[in-house]
């Protein structure tokens, strides 16, 4: 979740979850976790009589048509997102579905890539023989450059 509730005095978001029980909290110096109890902590699934639990996550550090104050907090969120997911969809939301969420999405992916850029080495010279020649160049180039822009996004 990528909103508030109530932003600017004006509703974002409806509350859509099941009374919350707060466990447990901790601060962080970019992002706040809280340890949360669900009433009904899984859903089961009508058709297959799976259960299924959910996870979910407020980044709180995005003002409504504004920007993070740091790039880090969102990466940051990010990796903790994936840290606690396990299997199954993703699903992300702002208030219109575009801004924030487009952002969260698009960062998500070129995480995954710069993490697996020699992936995109390899790609990159199915297309183009010889693209990137040495692996200094790749390790170096790749990493640092998208590093850096990475660290540059602005929503």
């Amino acid at each position: 979740m990528m909103t508030q509730e109530v932003e600017r005095g004006r509703i974002k978001c409806h509350k859509y979850w099941y009374q919350l029980h707060l466990e447990n909290q901790q601060f962080l110096e970019y992002f706040h976790i809280k340890v949360i109890l669900l009433r009904r902590p899984s859903f089961v699934s009508f058709q297959t009589g799976e259960t299924h639990f959910v996870h979910h996550l407020k980044f709180t550090h995005w003002p409504d048509h504004g920007v993070p104050q740091s790039s880090e907090q969102l990466v940051r969120f990010i990796r903790y997102m994936r840290a606690v997911h396990h299997g199954g969809p993703i699903t992300v939301h702002c208030s219109a579905g575009i801004g924030r969420t487009g952002v969260l999405i698009c960062t998500d992916i070129i995480l995954h890539l710069i993490e697996n850029d020699l992936d995109i080495v390899k790609e990159m010279r199915l297309q183009r023989h010889g693209m990137i020649q040495t692996k200094v160049g790749e390790n170096r180039g790749v990493k640092v450059n998208s590093l850096k822009f990475i660290m540059q996004i602005k929503a």
